[in-house]
């Protein structure tokens, strides 16, 4: 499997997992608190990408406490490297893996993190969840947030080249290995990969052109759209439309968008 992710590894991208990283920190802080991440000891971030959880982790197991960040892309592990040096943060150990293969990490862990990590491994999901199951102590806890669906994605008022993006983004993910729709097994996943599902939630919903929430959205048409284009999954005159439309939906203090909605999972390893 290849070190880079259908996604992109670059610049451009690691400045927009920033800004998508805070525009669902409260809900991501949220979810830690309830997996009691505070009282871990040692925490795997999974998929950690340049590691803006990881440092977020770090501050919350504290200085005694270890974060592991895996990831397949060595370029973002290096980043992670650097900044931890620069900030004096220690207590970060960074692993290159593909858990998409039979392998686990050493620990065994107390807890375990995953953001938008499970959804680019359709056809591995459970070679995965194998894999992060076997690096947890018993009892250990895996903290899980992924796409339920993006069909929920929409706007007010309607635009149909807003609607085309989203289909887009749905066969963007289906068209590379990737399932848009992860969340919707993924409690009964867990079970059967010997996890004890204890919360499951859904988050995400209206967001106004004031909202967190349509910033994030605003950077993706921006980042993808001519992606979309390059694979033919949006025509020249769909993504045109779609910047005019954006442009006037977020200058009308009425509009709303209905986000792609996140499942919340909380498992212990039985």
């Amino acid at each position: 499997m290849s070190t880079d992710y259908f996604i992109g590894v670059n610049d451009a991208e690691v400045d927009r997992l920033r800004s998508q990283h805070e525009a669902w920190r409260p809900e991501t802080d949220l979810l830690w608190h309830e997996a009691g991440f505070a009282s871990c000891r040692s925490i795997l971030d999974l998929g950690c990408g340049p590691g803006f959880t990881s440092m977020d982790l770090a501050r919350v197991v504290g200085p005694s406490g270890e974060i592991c960040a895996v990831d397949k892309a060595e370029s973002y592990l290096r980043s992670l490297d650097e900044r931890a040096r620069a900030l004096g943060v220690t207590n970060i150990r960074t692993v290159t893996a593909d858990l998409a293969r039979r392998q686990s990490i050493a620990g065994p862990f107390d807890g375990a993190f995953g953001r938008w990590f499970l959804a680019f491994l359709r056809d591995d999901l459970d070679v995965a969840l194998e894999n992060i199951r076997q690096s947890l102590r018993p009892g250990g806890v895996f903290a899980a947030m992924e796409y339920l669906t993006l069909r929920s994605l929409t706007c007010s008022p309607p635009s149909e080249a807003f609607d085309a993006n989203a289909r887009a983004w749905i066969e963007f993910y289906a068209r590379h290995g990737g399932d848009s729709t992860v969340g919707q097994a993924l409690p009964r996943r867990l079970a059967s990969s010997g996890f004890r599902v204890r919360l499951v939630r859904c988050v995400g919903g209206m967001a106004d052109p004031q909202h967190r929430w349509w910033a994030w959205w605003g950077r993706l048409i921006d980042d993808f759209g001519p992606k979309f284009v390059e694979e033919e999954l949006l025509h020249p005159q769909e993504l045109d439309a779609l910047h005019r439309d954006w442009a006037e939906l977020s200058s009308r203090p009425n509009s709303f968008i209905y986000t792609p909605i996140l499942l919340q999972v909380v498992a212990e390893r039985e």
